[in-house]
């Protein structure tokens, strides 16, 4: 028998957006019952440092974990093809599930 593993659960996931040569966007997650919470992007992990990271608690001791990244016109110049940039968010959770 296996054991439980508690997955997080998303709350907040990046959502399609529009640049502008001036102004970056900011993609941002949330998440339940988890640790850590990274970004990927065209398939190329975020570098952690590039991660601005906190909790919430709310009234019931519940923690969410936020997570965001800025994207910059500049960053994508040299990386868009025809399908686009893509982001997503993986979270890994105490007992090590992941989504």
């Amino acid at each position: 028998m296996q054991p439980f593993v508690e997955q997080p659960q998303f709350l907040l996931e990046p959502k399609s957006s529009f640049i502008f040569e001036n102004r970056p966007i900011k993609l941002e997650c949330k998440a339940i019952r988890t640790r850590q919470i990274f970004f990927n992007c065209d398939n190329k992990w975020v570098p952690e440092q590039e991660h601005t990271k906190s909790t919430e608690t709310n009234d019931k001791g519940l923690i969410t974990v936020v997570t965001s990244i800025d994207i910059t016109a500049a960053q994508l110049e040299s990386q868009l093809d025809s399908n686009g940039y893509k982001c997503f968010c993986q979270a890994w959770s105490a007992t090590g599930g992941t989504l």
